[in-house]
């Protein structure tokens, strides 16, 4: 019974390790000598695209395509760290022959040149190949930072940043310093490490907007535009009735409302014009787990009279609030107010909503307390004073 098992288990392994013709890895292997001379190496890396071979050519299945192209291995007829200029280096390929698959590498070997008498790895040298990328504003920043270098073991280097805890606080002006380590291939290969660590300055974060100082009428009539079309775009996603709150029923107070209901294409026809233009600038903790905000949001204030079933509500308006506006003052005509991420529309009906309403609003939002550090607003009526 035990033999027939045997035999049963032999068929299915042959039966899925079917024999291919050769497959060539000529293009495939790549050698590069490495290190300084007399203390050289032949580094080895091997085309991942090979899997996509195997599957193409093969019937092996993703997990011993897998386990194949990890068995792959390449001996040399020089002993590591003591290849000079001059030598010509072969390489004998080992892989895991019981997949039934056929390996041919004819350009398995490589004359060293070039190997220099020297290399000490400077400041400059780490700099010229780090890819730094923040991202976010001043305040809020990220860094994601690679070593890109195209030498093996300068690409080996472990690079810390010693200010990862403050990672997403990152503001412009921020020095950050970074660790530099080697391990002992570094090392071997001749190789020396001028500096252990270096510094960087965080720079060119888009500023949070803080006032509209700069603001004229070419920029003012760039915003009605944009906030006219977030209007829009609004009510394009809209398929029922709009609430908003009448404060002026009756006159009755500031807390007294009736909340009435208008269909969009009630809205469509109205003659908005724009009123207001605020910026407010606020710092705060989150309740949740008690991290540091700090933003600002840009708001839009259009009003218009707006009549339904034969009443004519004065004071309705529609604000429109860009959520952290990032940009810094000297742009502001360019970057703020993207039409296609607006924290909010609003619609209400009295006068001075922005200073009453939406003030006591935000200190709610997502339950998080703010501090106001600025408000900075532009009146181009006189019907919010």
């Amino acid at each position: 019974m035990k033999k027939i098992l045997s035999l049963i288990l032999m068929l299915g392994l042959l039966s899925s390790c079917q024999s291919v013709d050769s497959i060539s890895l000529d293009d495939l292997i790549h050698l590069q000598p490495a290190g300084v001379d007399g203390q050289g190496t032949v580094m080895v890396s091997i085309d991942t695209s090979l899997m996509d071979v195997l599957y193409e050519e093969t019937d092996l299945s993703v997990y011993q395509i897998d386990n194949l192209f990890n068995s792959i291995e390449v001996d040399f007829n020089i002993e590591p760290y003591l290849v000079k200029n001059g030598d010509h280096v072969v390489g004998t390929l080992n892989y895991n022959k019981s997949y039934g698959v056929n390996f041919e590498w004819t350009d398995n070997s490589i004359e060293v040149t070039d190997l220099p008498d020297s290399v000490i790895v400077s400041e400059d040298v780490l700099l010229e190949h780090m890819d730094f990328n923040f991202s976010s504003y001043s305040g809020d920043g990220s860094l994601v930072y690679y070593n890109q270098h195209d030498d093996p073991y300068i690409n080996s280097l472990t690079i810390f940043n010693q200010n990862e805890f403050r990672n997403g606080e990152y503001r412009n002006g921020d020095r950050l310093v970074f660790s530099v380590s080697a391990d002992e291939a570094f090392e071997k290969a001749g190789y020396e490490l001028e500096v252990n660590e270096f510094t960087i300055v965080v720079e060119n974060l888009p500023e949070l907007l803080t006032s509209l100082e700069l603001v004229d009428e070419d920029v003012i009539e760039k915003l009605e535009t944009i906030g006219l079309e977030a209007i829009e775009q609004y009510l394009d996603e809209q398929d029922e009735a709009i609430v908003f709150h009448d404060y002026e029923v009756e006159r009755q107070g500031l807390k007294v409302y009736e909340e009435v209901s208008v269909l969009p294409s009630q809205l469509r026809d109205i003659n908005l014009e724009l009123s207001r233009i605020s910026v407010i600038y606020y710092k705060g903790q989150r309740a949740w787990d008690g991290s540091p905000v700090e933003d600002s949001s840009l708001m839009l204030m259009y009003e218009a009279q707006l009549e339904i079933d034969g009443y004519v509500y004065e004071q309705f308006q529609i604000a429109v609030s860009n959520y952290r506006s990032t940009s810094t003052q000297s742009e502001l005509d360019d970057t703020v107010f993207d039409v296609n991420y607006y924290g909010g529309v609003q619609f209400v009906n009295r006068r001075g909503f922005l200073d009453n309403i939406y003030m006591e609003e935000l200190t709610k939002y997502d339950s998080v307390y703010y501090e106001i550090l600025t408000m900075d607003t532009i009146n181009l009526t006189d019907s919010n004073e």
